[in-house]
């Protein structure tokens, strides 16, 4: 039986750039989704959106964007607000 020979320095330099290239791209997200803030105050929330305050209430009165409210404080969840950017406007 003969051996086969293998020419594994061409294919795990391959595997090893595809892997750094995939890192490289992937790393940075992850990253900020694991570091950022997940709740938003109302003013933070508008600034985000670029909009008055009285206009989030307006938002959030018809339903447009979700809140959450503990007692007092409102709170907007971060991935909402993104998605009713990346929606146009829409929730």
């Amino acid at each position: 039986m003969k051996k086969i020979k293998r020419h594994t320095g061409k294919f795990d330099l391959i595997v090893k750039k595809t892997i750094e290239n995939s890192l490289e791209e992937i790393l940075p997200e992850v990253i900020y989704r694991i570091t950022r803030q997940k709740w938003l105050t109302s003013s933070e929330a508008s600034m985000l959106l670029q909009c008055s305050k009285r206009h989030l209430q307006y938002l959030r009165d018809s339903g447009q964007l979700k809140f959450y409210k503990a007692g007092r404080k409102i709170r907007f969840h971060i991935e909402d607000v993104e998605s009713y950017i990346k929606g146009g406007g829409k929730a």
